[in-house]
């Protein structure tokens, strides 16, 4: 169903030789359309587009991959030096493969552009890979676990709801960190003869600043205890009110109506909760614990190789430095050693 109709040949912008340029442009776009600075007062318009894109194709308008060429690849054929011709042709492709659509804009009066639900969510994808990691609000166990004592409280499904967005993405982000450390085994695994200390540098700060609090005070085991009560509760409460937060629940979240398993969202959705919480302890934050030492093992390896490697290095020229010393008589070696001696004068033993 995906590749009907307008999505025939959705990814065929990205299967081309200038597919990074097609890329950046997705990114611009996105950027302008749905980033932190987006005009939501203001839709885009033919010259709009032409101006993001105009810019980046300026850029990287020589930017080409060296595979093979697609058959019907038309941004191959026009040269690098057209940046309007070059910028005018991923427009149309975006358009005709399914990435952007038209539609009315009323209150300008004029044909505008966005993206297609499916370029959007391919497009967020692509943007997100390029930026640095940040986020909006704490998506942590903390907050799955107020957002439960809330919804027991308020007795208001929308905490709830909150809940469950909450513990979807506790299981998202360690699985997201156990992906970051075997990426980095894996570029150790490759460049092993160079010392990886940018890499490193990037997980000590990565570590200070997420790991750290995923590990003690986030620590799903910390909360465990805490949310299985609050569920308890939960599924205790009497039965009109877990009626109502049924209701409410298949109102505010019509999703679960359609993938729960039973008649009762309420009950559904609780034992989601408590499903993931029990994945994220029991399986998913061991895993992260065993990717990071992984990491820090297959690291630790190559600094002593390289430490090693360099203390030889330096015996090596201790050793030349006595033969030719020993070769050498009076004047000579005098002036040797004075030589050797001035090197050795900032050293400490």
């Amino acid at each position: 169903m995906f590749y009907e109709a307008e999505r025939q040949n959705f990814f065929r912008p990205l299967n081309g030789k200038r597919r990074e340029l097609v890329v950046a442009c997705l990114r611009s776009l996105f950027e302008r359309l749905h980033g932190a600075g987006a005009d939501y007062s203001h839709n885009l318009t033919r010259d709009d587009l032409r101006d993001i894109l105009l810019p980046v194709v300026q850029s990287m308008s020589s930017v080409v991959s060296a595979e093979v060429v697609a058959a019907d690849d038309e941004l191959a054929a026009i040269e690098s030096g057209d940046v309007l011709e070059l910028s005018n042709a991923i427009f149309r492709s975006l358009l005709r493969d399914g990435w952007l659509e038209m539609f009315g804009d009323r209150a300008g009066l004029v044909t505008a552009y966005r993206f297609s639900r499916a370029g959007k969510l391919f497009a967020e994808a692509l943007w997100v890979l390029d930026r640095p990691r940040s986020r909006s609000r704490q998506r942590n166990v903390r907050s799955c676990r107020n957002s439960l004592e809330a919804s027991l409280r308020n007795n208001d499904a929308y905490d709830l709801v909150d809940a469950y967005d909450y513990a979807e993405k506790v299981i998202s982000d360690l699985s997201e960190g156990v992906d970051y450390f075997q990426e980095l085994v894996r570029h150790l695994m490759v460049e092993a003869s160079q010392t990886p200390w940018d890499e490193f540098m990037d997980f000590l700060d990565r570590f200070e600043k997420e790991f750290k609090k995923q590990l003690t005070a986030d620590s799903v085991d910390r909360h465990r205890q805490a949310i299985r009560e609050t569920l308890g509760k939960l599924r205790g409460v009497a039965e009109d009110k877990a009626k109502a937060l049924d209701l409410q629940l298949n109102e505010v979240a019509r999703w679960a109506v359609q993938e729960r398993s039973g008649n009762s969202s309420y009950d559904w959705m609780l034992d989601r909760i408590e499903e993931m919480v029990e994945a994220a302890c029991n399986t998913k934050q061991p895993e992260l614990i065993k990717a990071m030492n992984t990491y820090m093992r297959q690291a630790t390896n190559i600094v002593q190789q390289a430490m090693l490697l360099r203390r030889g290095q330096t015996r090596h020229a201790a050793s030349l430095a006595i033969n030719q010393v020993a070769k050498l008589e009076n004047v000579t070696q005098n002036q040797l050693l004075e030589k050797i001696g001035a090197a050795l004068s900032g050293s400490e033993i």
